[in-house]
């Protein structure tokens, strides 16, 4: 999935609008003006305030498309229920039929997110495509380091601050990895960068790309990473000369 699905933002802006309508409907039932903040947070109740909290912490999940709104959801429709129970007994300010109806609405609304297929990209990370770094076309030599020996692997086919991708250029380089395994590369011919990467994936060659091994860095020196990070850059602007 290139783009993290609508659904996310939808729900993120849901909650938004969920965290402020407190304050707002305090403001317009007292007639504080938005200078009088700190006479709206007098008037809110605890529940209030942990509405507003849940509220903007499902705020964040959302847009991020985290995994913590499987439990921070249920956590939502608890605090929001309890609030609108208390409000529904004790409040004045609200017809019941529209605490009872707003409640309802919410708690459908948060099982149709929690259950509709296109949240469940939050159970399969490899399948969130949005969060891969952007790859750049960058031409690098790449030297392996195992058994004690140095294999030039050739060049890079792309790369990113994640991973990078290699083509095979011997006939047997195919047989040197199972996949999965850890090894220590370099990476550049000036100012090389060395890291630890996993191979992720032996692939055939489809569309653009050729036959070739995809690497994920699991472990690189900070001056490493900022090396990597001139490189990435030098490429980006000379696309753009």
């Amino acid at each position: 999935m290139k783009s993290k699905p609508l659904i996310f933002n939808i729900y993120a802006f849901l909650f938004f609008v969920i965290a402020i309508s407190i304050p707002l409907q305090i403001s317009m039932i007292y007639g504080h003006s938005a200078q009088e903040l700190g006479a709206i947070y007098n008037k809110m109740t605890i529940f209030n305030i942990l509405v507003i909290g849940v509220s903007l912490y499902n705020f964040y999940y959302c847009f991020t498309a985290s995994e913590n709104v499987k439990w921070s959801f249920p956590l939502a429709i608890g605090v929001i229920s309890f609030n609108n129970s208390i409000v529904l007994v004790y409040g004045n300010d609200f017809e019941s039929y529209t605490v009872i109806l707003s409640t309802l609405l919410f708690m459908v609304l948060s099982a149709y997110f929690l259950l509709t297929h296109d949240t469940d990209v939050i159970n399969h990370p490899d399948s969130q495509w949005w969060r891969i770094p952007r790859r750049f076309s960058l031409k690098e030599r790449v030297t392996l380091h195992a058994l004690g020996k140095e294999i030039d692997m050739g060049e890079t086919f792309d790369i990113s601050t994640s991973g990078a991708f290699i083509p095979y250029h011997l006939t047997d380089e195919y047989n040197l990895f199972k996949g999965e395994e850890i090894i220590d590369f370099s990476i550049g011919e000036d100012s090389p960068v060395h890291c630890r990467a996993k191979i992720v994936r032996k692939s055939c060659a489809t569309g653009t790309y050729p036959d070739g091994i995809g690497i994920q860095f699991i472990d690189m020196d900070q001056s490493d990473k900022l090396k990597l990070q001139q490189k990435l850059f030098s490429s980006r602007m000379a696309t753009l000369v």
